[in-house]
């Protein structure tokens, strides 16, 4: 990594750059010293807050210091714009900064990542023009082409469970150098194209079709060891369920024979046709009728929440926030497209246009799924001196196996206020933290079950915390404790109950 000390208005900020130049690491203390808030660092605050937060040289051999991850500067900043003018106007610099820096850094990133090509090849098969490029010593196969010939997206193919396990099988097998060298994706209103390697391109031709595999693979050899390819086109045959091989009809026999599987092969077509109209009526509706998606669309095709697909594109360079929303980078323009949203006057009735709002484009859509299906995100880890623990008593039952506080209570005949005063006066229990909690001694009465609230979005469930729930041999002691209150000694201020 490199090291590097860039001015946020008068106030210089370390920062540590990937080889690449993008951003790696800011200074955690120069970022709360822009901000006025030295005391989140002193406090520890803003590293409790910060799951990135970790310590590390800023030079060579120098001390180690708390650094985050761009990302995280979202984070810190968040409720700071809700404080005062000063903070919210502090927050507003910083977020600007690092746009301006993350923004720089995408644009570099995206120039490196163009590989080095010579011009490109095109070859017509069936009147489709399929493009080969020599790009970085390999021959590389414009995919957007080939499935275009087939009335197809390449993502259709690329998220296949087989193609997936064959793309990792040629990384395995050495012929690739890894997943992301076998794809590279060219961007642009009129260029904007998936490419793929040569050995990748001829299983996604035998997907396709086996004749334009064939032919794929003749264009390929034909360029790799001669560098040029022979222009005649070898249409592909036709199938052999069709009538397209049947020979010319020599007599009316044969005619009337032909006319029958014709008519036969219409029929069937027909019916397939038929049979997939609301297939295709749904899909068209779905996603191929609309021009734009919001995030939370996208997050829903990939089974993700908004917050974890925006942060999955800025960990990736590809937008920012500022004003309030989400900004794909210059070289990631053309994956939005602004959509004015409207208000209607209900006394007059007229609709008038109140701002604009950033969407994703088709090209955004399909790039996104590709990137995400390409390098999915890592599943977060837990902080430290945290674990994922199984509910240990999800397999018992509430009232059967373990009651409620108000179960208990209706059972003996009295509320569970009167049962918790009852069961603190006898020294078996009192209030810590909002809930009743047995004392040392008294531990195997309760227990703590945890209770969980389901994302109805993702259908995800997460633990919230615990409450006390009294077990069948607390539920016995409090009967039994409750029957003999009465051979108790009396207090005083208590009544003929024992309780108040």
């Amino acid at each position: 990594m490199k090291n590097n000390t860039i001015l946020c208005g008068e106030y210089p900020v370390r920062i540590l750059f990937n080889d690449d130049r993008t951003l790696a690491w800011l200074n955690l203390h120069d970022l709360c010293k822009v901000l006025g808030r030295e005391e989140l660092l002193t406090n520890r605050e803003a590293i409790r807050q910060l799951p990135s937060s970790i310590q590390i040289p800023f030079r060579k051999k120098g001390r180690e210091m708390w650094a985050i991850s761009p990302y995280d500067v979202y984070k810190l900043i968040r409720p700071m714009r809700r404080e005062n003018s000063i903070a919210a106007g502090n927050a507003a610099k910083v977020e600007t900064w690092l746009n301006e820096l993350l923004e720089e850094s995408a644009i570099q990133a995206a120039r490196a990542a163009e590989p080095v090509r010579q011009e490109d090849v095109v070859f017509n098969y069936q009147d489709h023009p399929i493009s080969f490029r020599a790009a970085n010593n390999k021959m590389m196969v414009n995919a957007t082409q080939m499935a275009r010939s087939f009335g197809i997206l390449p993502a259709e193919i690329l998220r296949k469970a087989d193609f997936v396990r064959y793309r990792q099988h040629l990384v395995d097998k050495g012929i690739s150098e890894s997943l992301d060298s076998q794809i590279f994706t060219t961007r642009g209103r009129n260029n904007g194209a998936t490419w793929i390697e040569e050995e990748l391109a001829m299983e996604f031709a035998r997907q396709l079709s086996p004749d334009f595999s064939a032919w794929c693979n003749t264009k390929v050899n034909e360029l790799m060891t001669r560098g040029y390819a022979t222009l005649e086109n070898h249409p592909a045959g036709p199938s052999a369920d069709t009538t397209e091989n049947l020979p010319v009809p020599q007599n009316l026999d044969d005619a009337q024979k032909l006319i029958v599987a014709q008519r036969h092969e219409i029929h069937l077509q027909k019916e397939r046709i038929e049979a997939d109209a609301y297939k295709v009526e749904f899909y068209d509706n779905l996603i191929e009728g609309r021009d734009f998606y919001s995030t939370t669309w996208l997050a829903q095709e990939l089974n993700t929440t908004p917050r974890q697909l925006h942060q999955f594109l800025a960990e990736k360079g590809i937008c920012k926030f500022e004003k309030n929303q989400w900004v794909a980078f210059l070289p990631y323009r053309q994956w939005q497209i602004d959509t004015p949203y409207y208000w209607t006057n209900h006394r007059t009735g007229k609709c008038h246009a109140a701002g604009t709002r950033k969407r994703w484009s088709k090209v955004g859509r399909d790039l996104i799924l590709e990137l995400w299906s390409k390098e999915p995100p890592k599943q977060p880890e837990l902080p430290a001196g945290r674990r994922r623990v199984e509910d240990p008593y999800k397999h018992l039952r509430e009232g059967v196996d373990y009651f409620a506080p108000t179960q208990l209570a209706r059972e003996i005949g009295i509320s569970a206020g009167r049962m918790s005063r009852f069961l603190e006066r006898c020294g078996v229990c009192r209030f810590v933290k909002k809930q009743w909690a047995v004392l040392p001694e008294f531990q195997q009465w309760q227990i703590d079950v945890p209770y969980y609230w389901t994302n109805p979005k993702t259908g995800k469930r997460w633990a919230f915390g615990t409450r006390k729930r009294w077990t069948l041999l607390g539920r016995e002691k409090i009967i039994e404790l409750w029957n003999s209150r009465d051979s108790r000694p009396k207090t005083e201020g208590q009544d003929e109950q024992g309780v108040d």
